[in-house]
């Protein structure tokens, strides 16, 4: 399996094969500068596919959310109405379970997600921190 990311704007391939994503400038009260737009790539026979939240580096204040489409959509910002489903932290996740804390995906046509993180005032834990996002998913 591997990740492709897009330019959100355009929905242009960025990386076809990306092992980190970047979500911009972070601060207090604001949402991320840039939402995450990718799609995993399946090879084969997949039963099962799911992103999880798996380690929130400690932004115990900030509300991560997604959306998720069969079909590109252009033009998604952070803050967008779009971004509404919220994601939970599902700390050591390695195993699928279909569950609120992840996005599950069409594990035959993966559909496209978009990634959002609104940084609570509150939150103290800013600076190089490193977000974990995990894909589980079982082959048959």
């Amino acid at each position: 399996m591997r990740v492709e990311t897009y330019n959100p704007d355009t929905m242009a391939v960025i990386s076809s094969d990306v092992t980190s994503v970047d979500f911009g400038t972070v601060a207090r009260g604001n949402h991320v500068s840039q939402v995450v737009a990718l799609r995993p790539v399946v090879p084969g026979t997949c039963t099962q596919l799911a992103l999880y939240l798996e380690d929130n580096a400690g932004l115990d204040h900030t509300a991560f959310t997604s959306f998720k489409s069969a079909t590109p959509v252009l033009g998604i910002l952070p803050g967008d109405s779009e971004l509404s489903d919220p994601l939970y932290p599902a700390h050591g996740a390695s195993d699928f379970v279909p569950s609120d804390l992840g996005i599950n995906f069409d594990p035959v046509a993966p559909e496209y997600v978009w990634l959002d993180a609104e940084v609570g005032t509150a939150e103290t834990n800013l600076g190089d921190a490193t977000i974990n996002l995990r894909f589980v998913f079982e082959y048959v």
